[in-house]
């Protein structure tokens, strides 16, 4: 049984503030980078990891696991690319109406 199923109509309440939190969190992922916070990136990108599938959006979820893996890594040059990456996965995310 789907997310969708068993929450019935709250389910798109739930996704649409699902939807605005990811967009928060590549601003918060943008400002962590400037002060190289690597844990904080990595706690973002896995917190996407886990709620990007649980809402059908694979997409953020396999960007969040990449960044959480780069975080961990400290590999600071590749991550501003995953973050423009899952800005437009974000971009092409359904909006509350």
């Amino acid at each position: 049984m789907s997310l969708e199923e068993i929450l019935g109509d709250e389910f798109d309440g739930l996704r649409d503030e699902y939807v605005a939190q990811v967009g928060q969190f590549i601003g918060e992922m943008r400002a962590a980078l400037k002060g190289d916070d690597f844990p904080e990136i990595r706690r973002l990108g896995h917190s996407l990891k886990g709620s990007g599938a649980m809402f059908g959006f694979h997409d953020v979820g396999d960007i969040g696991a990449r960044i959480e893996q780069a975080a961990m890594r400290r590999d600071r040059p590749a991550i501003p690319a995953m973050i423009e990456e899952l800005d437009k996965a974000y971009r092409k995310l359904p909006k509350a109406a």
